[in-house]
C-alpha cells in the first residue's frame, strides 16, 4: 500500500516512476496475446483508457489530452517545464511547442518515459474503475488482473491470419492491422451494467469529447493543418474504404522493415548506438517513421508530428519500437553513448518535484537505459541462457530472427514457404481472435469465461509478394569488390538510399519509389502508398519549426540531414516470379533500375514536391551480400552510384 501512495502522490505531482514500485517486472505482450491471455485485464485496460480519453477537463496534467500534448500540439507549456532550446535560442514563440526529440540519438530513450506516463496513468485509473464494481468478488479479481497490465505493443510481423483479399488482391498471409484497432465498438463488463456495447478507445480520440486544440494551432502556418479532421483522430482518411486500404497497405509494405529490423538486430554492423537509432540508413527511427504513414496515411493524424499522439494507436506503435530498442540493446549490451551524454535530461519527464522549479529532477538517458527500471520487460528477452551468461546477447539476437524466418523471401527461395513456429517461447501462431476473444462476443451477455488459444488450423504455403530491408554507411561496413564475387554463393538484398535535410520541406514528407510505370497524375497521392508498382517508401517524420522547440533548433543550429533507405528487394523478386528479372545480380538489377526506377515527393498533407526544388535530396543505390554455404554469414556491401546518374542523364 505504502508503493502505491507513493505512486499516486507523484502521480498528483507530474511526476513518472513506472510500476515497478507497485508489482513485479511484468512483460508487455503484442495486443492480440494480451487480449486473449488476459482478458479482465484488458477489459480494464479499455474501460480505463477510455475515461482518460473522453474526460472533458483537458487541464489534468496526467490526462490523456495532456500527455498526448507533449509530443506537439497544443503549443503549450507541459506542467511548466521550459523545453530546453530557452537556453540555446532565448526567448521566442517556439518555447511552448512539443518536446520530441526526433532526428537525435534520444529519441528511444526519451519515448520510454513518454510511454511510461501513460502507462502509469491507466494503471492507477484502471485500480479506480476495479473498486467501482458492485460486488466485492468483483473488485477483487479486478484489482488483481490490474497488477499484469502492462502496455501492449504491435507486433507488425505477426500474421492475423491467411488467404485474405483487399481489392483485387489475395494475400496467403495476412498481416492486417489487430481487429482491435478498427471495430468501432467493442463489449466490456462495465461496473453495474455487466457486459454491454462500448465505443471502442482504441479506434480513434475525440477531440470533442477529450480536449480540442486551439484553432490558433490548427492555423499554424505553414502547418496546412486544416486538411485534418478537427473532431477525431483518423486512419487513411482520404480513402473510400479505410480499414480495408490501411490493410491492404500493410500487408504489402511488411516484409522489407522486417528484413530490416532483424539486420539491425543481428547484424554487428549496427553495433553504434547512434547508428542504430537514427544516423545511418534504415535506423529504428526510419523503419519507426514507415510505420507512422503506412498507419496514417495523407491527412491521417498519425503521419504528422505534431498531431500524431492523439491517435490511440501512437502509443502501441511506440511500445513496438521500444520492444525493438530493448532487444537491441540485449544484443548489443556493449553499446550505448558515448561517455557522459546521456546525461541530458529528457523533458518533461519528471524523476522528482522540487520546492522551485529549478530544484525538479528529470529522467535522462542513462537512468532510462534499463526496461525493468520502469517495471515492464518483453518476452523476447527471455532465452534459454540468463542474461549474465555468455551467449546470452547472441541467442536474444538469434531469437527474434528465427521468430520471423519462416516469413523471409529469397532469390532462392521467393514465395513464402514456411509456417509460423508454433511451439515454445518462438510461438506465432495466428490467434483465434475473432472466436475466443471477450471484448468481441457481441452475442454474450453474461461473463465469458477465460479461454487459452486454440491451435491454428493447418498453413498453406504462401505466394504472396512483399518487400526488403536496410542497411550502413558504407563507410562503416565493409565493401566488396565485383570482381571478388561469385554470385552463386551470395544472397542479394538491395536497397534506394536517401539523403536530405530534415525540415527540407518544414514537416513530414514521404520519399515513394516505383519499380515500373508510375501513378498517372489523375492518381491521389493517398493512394501511392498502396499503388501496384511501389517498391518501397522513406518517410520523413519531422515537425515544422512552429510546433517543435527541438526541430527549431535543428534548423538554427545546424544542416540536419536524415539518412534512410528503401529496401526494394521483395518487389524484385516479385519481378522474378513475373520473368521480367532473371536474379539478383548487378548485371541484370542495374539495367532493370536504370530503365524502371521512379520517385516521388509528398507531403503529409498530400501535396506532390518536385524533388528538383528540394536541393540536399540525394540518391543512392546499394546491395547488401551475404555468403551462403560453408563460410555462410559473412556481410559486405557494393555501392552504383551510376544507377543514380544514369536516370537522372536519361530523364534530363
Amino acid at each position: 500500500m505504502a508503493a502505491l501512495n507513493k505512486l499516486k502522490q507523484a502521480h498528483q505531482q507530474g511526476v513518472v516512476l513506472g510500476l515497478k514500485g507497485v508489482g513485479d517486472v511484468k512483460p508487455r505482450y503484442d495486443i492480440d496475446v494480451f487480449l486473449l491471455k488476459y482478458p479482465d485485464t484488458f477489459n480494464l485496460f479499455c474501460l480505463a483508457l477510455g475515461e482518460l480519453m473522453n474526460d472533458p477537463d483537458s487541464t489534468k496534467i496526467m490526462g490523456y489530452y495532456q500527455i498526448a500534448g507533449i509530443h506537439g500540439l497544443p503549443s503549450a507549456m507541459w506542467n511548466g517545464v521550459a523545453s530546453s532550446t530557452k537556453e540555446t535560442i532565448g526567448t521566442t514563440k517556439y518555447d511552448q511547442s512539443g518536446y520530441c526529440v526526433h532526428g537525435l540519438p534520444e529519441f528511444p530513450t526519451w519515448h520510454r518515459p513518454y510511454l511510461a506516463m501513460l502507462e502509469q496513468s491507466i494503471y492507477l485509473k484502471m485500480l479506480e474503475i476495479a473498486q467501482s464494481y458492485p460486488q466485492k468478488a468483483d473488485q477483487d479479481a479486478y484489482r488483481t488482473a490490474a497488477q499484469d497490465f502492462r502496455l501492449p505493443y504491435w507486433d507488425y510481423f505477426r500474421a492475423r491470419g491467411q488467404n485474405a483479399k483487399y481489392g483485387t488482391r489475395t494475400f496467403s498471409w495476412d498481416f492486417k492491422a489487430p481487429r482491435i484497432f478498427t471495430e468501432t465498438e467493442i463489449m466490456l463488463d462495465v461496473p453495474g451494467k455487466g457486459f454491454v456495447r462500448r465505443p471502442n478507445p482504441l479506434q480513434s480520440f475525440s477531440f470533442l469529447k477529450g480536449g480540442k486544440l486551439p484553432q490558433k494551432d490548427w492555423d499554424l502556418v505553414p502547418l496546412k493543418l486544416s486538411v485534418y479532421d478537427k473532431d477525431k483522430t483518423l486512419r487513411h482518411p482520404r480513402n473510400d474504404h479505410p480499414v480495408d486500404h490501411l490493410n491492404y497497405t500493410l500487408n504489402t509494405n511488411w516484409q522489407d522493415d522486417l528484413r530490416d529490423i532483424s539486420n539491425a538486430i543481428s547484424d554487428y554492423d549496427h553495433e553504434k548506438m547512434d547508428g542504430f537509432v537514427t544516423n545511418y540508413y534504415r535506423s529504428l527511427e526510419g523503419i519507426h517513421g514507415d510505420y507512422h504513414i503506412n498507419i496514417g496515411n495523407t491527412a491521417g493524424h498519425m503521419s504528422d508530428v505534431p498531431i500524431a499522439a492523439f491517435d490511440p494507436i501512437f502509443w502501441i506503435h511506440h511500445a513496438q519500437i521500444d520492444r525493438w530498442f530493448a532487444v537491441w540493446q540485449a544484443a548489443h549490451p556493449d553499446s550505448w553513448f558515448d561517455p557522459g551524454e546521456d546525461q541530458a535530461p529528457l523533458l518533461p519527464f519528471r524523476t522528482s518535484k522540487g520546492d522551485t522549479p529549478a530544484n525538479d529532477r528529470f529522467w535522462d538517458s542513462a537512468g532510462s537505459k534499463s526496461t525493468e527500471t520502469f517495471g515492464y520487460t518483453y518476452p523476447d528477452l527471455k532465452t534459454t541462457l540468463e542474461p549474465h551468461q555468455q551467449g546470452y546477447n547472441k541467442q536474444v539476437a538469434k531469437d527474434f530472427v528465427d521468430r520471423y524466418r519462416w516469413a523471409q523471401r529469397t532469390s532462392r527461395s521467393p514465395t513464402i514457404t514456411g509456417t509460423p513456429p508454433s511451439e515454445g517461447r518462438l510461438d506465432m501462431s495466428i490467434l483465434p481472435v475473432d472466436s475466443e476473444a471477450q471484448v468481441f462476443q457481441y452475442d454474450k451477455t453474461s461473463k465469458p469465461r477465460k479461454k487459452t488459444p486454440s491451435e491454428p488450423t493447418a498453413e498453406q504455403k504462401a505466394t504472396a509478394a512483399q518487400r526488403s530491408l536496410k542497411h550502413m554507411d558504407p563507410a562503416e561496413v565493409a565493401m566488396a569488390d565485383d570482381s571478388d564475387i561469385d554470385e552463386s554463393r551470395v544472397e542479394r538484398q538491395w536497397y534506394v538510399d536517401d539523403s536530405v535535410e530534415r525540415l527540407a520541406l518544414n514537416g513530414s514528407f514521404t520519399i515513394f519509389y516505383f519499380i515500373g510505370t508510375p501513378p498517372p497524375v489523375a492518381v491521389p497521392t493517398s493512394q501511392y502508398i498502396s499503388y501496384r508498382t511501389l517498391g518501397g517508401i522513406s518517410h520523413i517524420f519531422a515537425a515544422p519549426v512552429e510546433a517543435c522547440d527541438n526541430c527549431h533548433m535543428q534548423a538554427v543550429n545546424l544542416n540536419h540531414l536524415q539518412t534512410d533507405t528503401a529496401g526494394i528487394t521483395s518487389t524484385l523478386l516479385d519481378y522474378m516470379l513475373t520473368g521480367d528479372l532473371a536474379d539478383l545480380s548487378p548485371e541484370n538489377v542495374k539495367p532493370f533500375l536504370v530503365k524502371n526506377l521512379k520517385w516521388r515527393v509528398v507531403t503529409a498533407t498530400g501535396e506532390l514536391v518536385d524533388p528538383r526544388t528540394i536541393p540536399s535530396l540525394k540518391f543512392g543505390i546499394t546491395s547488401r551480400l551475404e555468403t551462403v554455404g560453408d563460410d555462410g554469414g559473412r556481410v559486405t556491401w557494393q555501392e552504383f552510384p551510376e544507377v543514380i546518374t544514369e536516370i537522372i542523364q536519361a530523364s534530363s
